[in-house]
């Protein structure tokens, strides 16, 4: 039987990955400085949604929403 990986092994893809998966994730979005920000889940302009590109944690302040580093809260996405 499979095991999910974990989480240390999505974020090492991720980060591998780059920008690419954060525009093709949240195709509305830019980088700005070291946060890649656009205006919410569905990768719409804006930018309330903000993704730490060094960290991986993310915030859609439009919704009041709190930091979000755990894997399943990327599902979202």
């Amino acid at each position: 039987m499979a095991t999910s990986p974990s989480f240390d092994d999505v974020n090492a893809v991720a980060h591998a990955s780059g920008l690419g998966l954060l525009e093709s994730l949240l195709p509305g979005g830019r980088q700005h400085g070291h946060e890649y920000v656009c205006g919410d889940l569905t990768g719409g302009p804006g930018k309330s949604l903000s993704v730490n590109t060094d960290t991986g944690m993310w915030c859609d302040f439009a919704t009041g929403g709190k930091p979000a580093p755990k894997p399943e809260d990327w599902k979202q996405l």
